[in-house]
């Protein structure tokens, strides 16, 4: 016989009423077929022959059929049927002995049949499309595999694969931005307090400000800024569940790649930061100026400071120093207190225009966060 169709496998539903499913290809023995079963969880299952399923049609050019020994097939079920031969040849054929056309035939066919068999198998992998060719996309798969919980993603040559964010970094992406959502709702009615919900995840740049914003605002001639919860409440706390952090770039790496979450105030005054009239930061008679605001990290604890130009590094070590009213500096951090040698990171800025320069008369025109300064 020929091989004329290319057929070589069957699918089906279940109905819950059916038992009996045909197979429309050749097949020379009952052990040549693969048959496979997937639920509604798509768990799958291997059939097997004879305590699963029966066979008839053996050797017939049209198929035959399998019978479930179980019964009908579950509503909604997938059944496969797939020809499934050993990829050995046994037909031995010798020199100067009878010319049976048949035996011969047999065995082209069967040949047919393996490479049927291969091209669906080779029909339901992943490939490259027709333009593309292993000098230009490299298919091999990273090395660091076989690393636990990774995804695949494009090198940065967009010429192969390279490994991708972890599946609890991609699950947690959610919930940052779930978090960063009620955050932009809570500030939304309040110009001078502004919140930073957010994780910006860059796999260079894994920056997380948590939970923690801060307010600004003028009372009695004095600028006063002080941490922010995106709930409502003023007192992030720390670390634990709807607790608010800032994560630190480590000092102490030349490197600046590890980072390190501290804690936010959580007792009075929650990090608050009295800038008293006189202060000018930089401020001009009637001219609009930023304050950028930074976090301190304090032995494990945040603190609050300001500068009225942005020019230090996030994560960077400074020696900072309570300044004086008198002694007011732009390259000069003022804090509440006098600290040496801790490690800094941009949350924020303020905006404000001073009528009388050094008099805060008014609170500021805009807050922002400081994730649009990293």
């Amino acid at each position: 016989m020929t091989i004329s169709s290319s057929t070589n496998r069957n699918d089906y539903t279940g109905d819950g009423t059916t038992a009996t499913y045909s197979y429309t290809f050749k097949i020379n023995a009952n052990t040549e077929l693969l048959v496979t079963k997937r639920d509604t969880s798509n768990v799958e299952t291997a059939l097997a022959l004879t305590t699963d399923y029966t066979v008839t049609g053996v050797g017939l050019s049209a198929g035959g059929a399998i019978t479930l020994v179980a019964g009908n097939l579950t509503t909604g079920y997938i059944l496969t049927i797939k020809r499934n031969r050993p990829f050995t040849q046994t037909a031995s054929i010798r020199n100067q002995t009878a010319f049976f056309a048949s035996s011969h035939e047999d065995v082209f066919d069967g040949l047919t049949m393996n490479d049927q068999e291969l091209f669906e198998k080779a029909d339901r992998s992943v490939k490259l499309s027709d333009t593309y060719s292993s000098a230009t996309f490299n298919p091999t798969l990273p090395s660091a595999i076989n690393t636990p919980n990774v995804t695949l993603a494009t090198n940065s040559s967009g010429n192969g694969l390279a490994i991708g964010p972890s599946i609890a970094s991609i699950s947690s992406a959610q919930s940052y931005a779930s978090a960063a959502a009620a955050s932009a709702a809570a500030a939304a009615g309040a110009a001078a307090v502004a919140v930073a919900d957010v994780a910006i995840y860059l796999l260079l740049q894994p920056y997380l400000i948590l939970n923690v914003g801060f307010q600004a605002t003028v009372s009695a001639n004095t600028l006063l800024i002080s941490f922010y919860q995106a709930d409502g409440a003023s007192r992030p706390v720390g670390l634990g569940s709807g607790s608010g952090s800032i994560s630190f770039r480590d000092p102490t790496n030349a490197t600046h790649a590890a980072y390190t979450a501290r804690q936010t105030p959580n007792t009075t005054p929650y990090g608050l930061l009295t800038v008293p009239n006189g202060a000018t930061l930089g401020h001009a008679n009637g001219v609009a100026h930023d304050i950028f605001v930074y976090a301190i990290d304090n032995s494990g604890t945040v603190e609050i400071a300001v500068c009225s130009t942005k020019i230090f590094e996030d994560g960077s070590l400074q020696n900072t120093t309570a300044i004086t009213t008198a002694a007011d500096l732009d390259n000069v951090l003022y804090s509440g207190t006098a600290r040496t040698a801790v490690a800094i990171r941009l949350i924020g800025k303020i905006r404000s225009t001073q009528a009388t320069a050094g008099v805060w008369a008014t609170s500021p025109s805009e807050t922002k966060v400081g994730f649009f300064f990293l």
